[in-house]
């Protein structure tokens, strides 16, 4: 019925009470138990309850949240559900509601609604009875993080009130961008916001205009995500207004969004004049990479960059390979299915050379062949911290496969090396790269595909025997 956690499974962290519960009635024992276990928990310091993919019964409501709880930090509701989604059942969840904003558990810090399914009735937006009392239940607790993701609050967003102590807010898929002014009014209180999710939500270029100034007032957000939003030249326009110079920001997510050759400019204004930018994802991003190149080149202290499923042309390549060699302090590198030939993928492997810290980089889905071995083996050579590497359906030739390998003997860190798809080997190719993987000391995740374990069994038999004895 329950059971004791860290809260993202770490014990150093607030413990977390984990109920699973279905719809079957509460026994006098059941009962006893959950209220013994709430008792424990708050005998020992500050704590939280995990429900997540419960059915919100009376029981519940009544057994865990009727007696004040002074201890407790955080409750998580994701995924709630109650018996058919009945009035019943809807009713439970304003009476849990009503438990929560009748000053009994007003110490609660984390609170996370995402996914919950009583919120509306499968309609465009959840009904403002619900939305009216899950903001008096906000307004009653000093949040510092709070997560409606998939909510589908949409213009009752109007009803969620700012919370100065707010850190992180997930406003991802609540269609909060049909109220611009809504959101201008949430995340202008908000001073204290440092992680802000508005992925999944579809903005229109006024609505965007009016809310993106609150992002200036943010000083201290750190973390923006604006992933699959439908943003194109007008609405990256006002976002590049908002976001210049922000002295915080270290993280930008723009994935899957139709930028365009236009919208690729207002994105080369915007990383440009973020001084501070470490991470940035331009994943399935329709956006011109030439255009991007200069301000790629600018950020020198970039650590994460992802331009996954960007097609990359001769023009595109050479300016992501530019901006690689001037960024020495480059982590992880995700360039997979950007349908980079063999002639093109040695600008790539030139600028990856400048890259020796690199620790994590997926190539896959490329072509790697030809002049490009030799410049990506003296790359992998000089990166002595990598621990993952994604080389799959690169179409690699045997004995080029061997040469990159070989650049990787006795590599100290390297736990995590894929290579599927590539052209099979055996023989002496199979011997040479069995050595290679056994002379890798943290190599514990080696992947192949069945038909190229037939295919190369004397490598892949000879590594795992040898590391199973």
């Amino acid at each position: 019925m329950s059971e004791r956690l860290g809260a993202t499974g770490n014990p150093a962290e607030l413990p977390v009470l984990r109920f699973c519960v279905d719809g079957t009635p509460w026994d006098e024992e059941t009962r006893k138990d959950i209220e013994q276990a709430i008792s424990n928990a708050q005998a020992e310091g500050p704590f939280g309850i995990d429900l997540t993919a419960s059915q919100l019964t009376h029981d519940l409501c009544e057994s865990i949240f009727k007696k004040p709880l002074p201890g407790l930090r955080s409750l998580n509701l994701s995924s709630c559900i109650a018996e058919g989604h009945t009035a019943s059942g809807k009713y439970h969840f304003d009476h849990l509601l009503s438990l929560l904003t009748a000053g009994r558990h007003c110490d609660i810090h984390t609170l996370d609604l995402s996914y919950l399914s009583l919120f509306y009735d499968g309609g465009e937006e959840i009904p403002m009875t619900h939305a009216a009392a899950v903001g008096k239940a906000l307004a009653a607790m000093p949040l510092i993080r709070i997560n409606l993701n998939s909510t589908f609050l949409g213009t009752a967003l109007a009803l969620i009130p700012p919370r100065p102590t707010l850190v992180h807010l997930n406003l991802c898929n609540t269609r909060c961008g049909v109220d611009e002014q809504a959101l201008f009014h949430l995340l202008s209180g908000c001073p204290l916001l440092e992680e802000l999710n508005l992925g999944h939500n579809g903005f229109q270029v006024s609505h965007l205009a009016v809310a993106a100034p609150a992002l200036s007032f943010l000083s201290r957000l750190a973390s923006l995500k604006l992933y699959c939003c439908q943003l194109s030249s007008a609405e990256l326009s006002s976002l590049s207004s908002a976001l210049c110079g922000h002295p915080a920001l270290t993280a930008l997510d723009l994935s899957k969004n139709p930028v365009g050759q236009d919208g690729s400019k207002f994105v080369a204004q915007m990383v440009a004049s973020i001084p501070n930018l470490r991470s940035l994802d331009l994943s399935h991003a329709q956006i011109d990479l030439p255009t991007l190149g200069w301000s790629l080149s600018s950020q020198m202290g970039l650590h994460e960059l992802d331009v996954s499923h960007i097609s990359l042309d001769g023009s595109a390549t050479r300016a992501l390979g530019s901006a690689l060699s001037l960024m020495p302090q480059l982590r992880e590198l995700r360039a997979s299915s950007c349908s980079i030939t063999e002639g093109d993928f040695e600008l790539i492997a030139v600028g990856l050379v400048n890259c020796p810290h690199m620790t994590k980089l997926n190539i896959a889905v490329n072509q790697i062949s030809g002049a490009a071995v030799p410049r990506l083996a003296e790359a992998l050579r000089g990166m002595r911290s990598l621990t993952h590497l994604n080389l799959s359906y690169c179409s690699i030739p045997t004995e080029s496969l061997v040469k990159l390998l070989q650049a990787l003997h006795g590599h100290p860190t390297l736990h995590t090396l894929k290579l599927l798809g590539n052209d099979p080997y055996s023989g002496v190719h199979a011997r040479a790269i069995g050595d290679v993987f056994l002379s890798i000391p943290h190599l514990t995740d080696l992947g192949f595909s069945i038909g190229q374990l037939l295919l190369q069994q004397q490598a892949a038999v000879t590594f795992h025997v040898a590391r199973n004895q």
